[in-house]
C-alpha cells in the first residue's frame, strides 16, 4: 500500500456550499523527501502545487496541524523532519487554509483534463508503481463507499484487512474485500457503459457481496418498496425491470465524449440511484457505473467523501425537484480532481 507520507489538504474555510466539515484537496508528500528541503524550497513547492496549480484556488491564510494548532512554514519543515517511513502508521495531515474562491465549472473541466493528460505521461514514465496505485485507488474507493453505505470499519481496519485477508470473520470484512477486489477488476478492464445489460449489472452486484443480503438476493431486484430519507420514493418495486430496461438502452444509446463525460457521470449515477433496482447496495453500484464513465477518458476512479454527504443529497434532491444537475456535476468534478491530484503525486 502507497500511505506513507503527510498529506497536505486544502481546507476551504469560507466553502460556498457551507459545508459542516472541511472539503480535502489531499495531496501526498514523501516525509523523507520534504525533510530534505530548506525553508524557502518547501514553501514554493507548496505554492506551486498547492496554491498556484490548485483548482481550489483562494487567499493563503496559514498551516493548522492536527490538533487545529496554526503553525508556521519553520513548524512544518520541522515536523516533516521528525517523521520517518518506518514510524507512519496513518497519514498525519497538514491543513493549508485558504480563502475559498469558487471556480466555474467550465475551468474546472479545464483544470481536469490538463491533469488528466499529466497522469497519462506520469502512468507511461512509472509503469512499475501501476499495481500499487490501481491498488491505492481501490482501497480508497472501498473506504469512501463502505462510510456511505453505513460499513463501520475504519481506514486502519481496512488496510489490515487488505494486506491479510486471511484475517476476515466479518460480514463487513467479507463485504470489503469483495468490493476492493472488484473494483481494482473494473479498473483493469475497463468496461465501457456501451456494454450495460441487465444481466451484466445484476452480475456486478452479485460479486459486490454485499452485507446484509442473502445469497439468493444477490443480483436480485427488489420486491419491496424503499423511502429515500423519509422524503420520497424511489421506484416502485413493480416498475423496476421496466425502468432498467429502459436504463440500459439509455447508457447504449446517450451521446457521450470527452465534452458531456461529466454531465453523462452525473446522470448515469443519479438515474441508477433513483431506480435503486436492489435492497442493498445500489449506491455503491451507482458510484461504479458512474466511474465507468469517467474511466472511459482517462480519468482516475472518484470516491464522493462520506463528509459530503449532506451536499450530494441535497445535489439529488435538486434533481428531484427539477432544479438541474449543476450541483451533482460540481462534486462529481470536484472529486475527480481530487483523485488526480493524488494519483500524480502518487506517481512522484
Amino acid at each position: 500500500m502507497i500511505n506513507n507520507y503527510v498529506l497536505f489538504s486544502v481546507a476551504r474555510v469560507n466553502d460556498s456550499y457551507d459545508l459542516k466539515t472541511d472539503v480535502e484537496l489531499i495531496l501526498g508528500e514523501d516525509p523523507s523527501r520534504l525533510a530534505k528541503l530548506e525553508e524557502n524550497e518547501l514553501w514554493q513547492l507548496i505554492k506551486k502545487c498547492y496554491l498556484s496549480e490548485s483548482i481550489h484556488k483562494g487567499k493563503f491564510l496559514g498551516f493548522m496541524n492536527e490538533k487545529s494548532q496554526s503553525w508556521t512554514l519553520q513548524q512544518v519543515l520541522q515536523f516533516c523532519k521528525t517523521i520517518t517511513k518506518k514510524c507512519v502508521v496513518r497519514c498525519p495531515v497538514m491543513r493549508i487554509q485558504i480563502e475559498y474562491s469558487e471556480s466555474t465549472i467550465e475551468e474546472l473541466l479545464i483544470a481536469l483534463k490538463e491533469k488528466r493528460d499529466n497522469l497519462v505521461i506520469e502512468q507511461d514514465r512509472n509503469k512499475h508503481l501501476l499495481e500499487e496505485v490501481i491498488n491505492r485507488y481501490a482501497r480508497d474507493f472501498t473506504f469512501s463507499s463502505n462510510e456511505m453505505e453505513g460499513n463501520s470499519m475504519t481506514i486502519e481496519q481496512v488496510d489490515f484487512i487488505l494486506e491479510e485477508p486471511i484475517n476476515a470473520e466479518t460480514s463487513e470484512h467479507f463485504e470489503t474485500l469483495s468490493h476492493y477486489y472488484f473494483v481494482k477488476e473494473i479498473i483493469v478492464s475497463k468496461p465501457s457503459i456501451r456494454d450495460l445489460t441487465e444481466d451484466v449489472i445484476r452480475n456486478y452486484h452479485k460479486t459486490l457481496e454485499i452485507q446484509h443480503l442473502t445469497a439468493e438476493r444477490e443480483g436480485t431486484y427488489r420486491k419491496k418498496e424503499l423511502v429515500r430519507g423519509g422524503l420520497r420514493d424511489f421506484c416502485k418495486a413493480s416498475d423496476i425491470p421496466r425502468a432498467m430496461k429502459e436504463f440500459c438502452e439509455w447508457a447504449a444509446s446517450v451521446e457521450l465524449n470527452e465534452e458531456n463525460a461529466f454531465e453523462i457521470a452525473a446522470q448515469i449515477h443519479y438515474r441508477f440511484v433513483n431506480i435503486h433496482p436492489f435492497a442493498n447496495g445500489s449506491g455503491r453500484m451507482s458510484r461504479i457505473l458512474m466511474n465507468i464513465v469517467l474511466m472511459q477518458f482517462g480519468y482516475p476512479p472518484v470516491s464522493i467523501l462520506p463528509s459530503i454527504k449532506e451536499i450530494y443529497f441535497e445535489a439529488l434532491d435538486k434533481i428531484d425537484k427539477g432544479k438541474g444537475n449543476d450541483l451533482l456535476v460540481r462534486i462529481v468534478a470536484e472529486a475527480c480532481l481530487r483523485s488526480l491530484d493524488i494519483s500524480l503525486a502518487l506517481f512522484k
